[in-house]
């Protein structure tokens, strides 16, 4: 796909509202997610990709420290029409590199649905299963 921008950046210091639009389609819209727990606290102290198709935000995800090394990527979201198309390996290799890049030791991901496309592409292993979202260790 061609006309792609990629915007990383830490908590509110970037367009945080286009993400949060794109996670709501997809999360509360899509998924039935209440729109009460879909924003957290973790947005402010996350990392935060956007991709950008042409001037429209497509795809969204996130990156935060849990712990002392211990880092999560969580809401990971492509719009309906535009998935399987590569836009979510982009997300997942921005945050990927970023996590490396803030010396993590070890790296989770958290999806309200089983991510099998993700689970093959990026060798994922289901570590723990807790309030309805699964934990994947990378």
């Amino acid at each position: 796909m061609t006309d792609l921008k990629c915007c990383v950046f830490h908590g509110e210091s970037g367009p945080l509202q286009k993400a949060w639009k794109v996670r709501e389609c997809v999360f509360v819209y899509e998924q039935n997610v209440p729109k009460d727990i879909e924003r957290d606290s973790y947005d402010q102290s996350a990392w935060h990709i956007v991709v950008f198709h042409k001037e429209d935000a497509v795809g969204t995800g996130r990156l935060f420290e849990l712990e002392k090394g211990h880092y999560v990527i969580g809401r990971v979201a492509v719009l309906k029409d535009l998935r399987r198309k590569g836009l979510g390996q982009v997300i997942m290799k921005a945050l990927l590199e970023k996590a490396w890049e803030e010396k993590a030791l070890d790296v989770e991901l958290h999806a309200q649905k089983m991510p099998f496309p993700f689970m093959k592409t990026w060798d994922l292993s289901v570590k723990d299963t807790y309030s309805k979202k699964l934990a994947l260790i990378i």
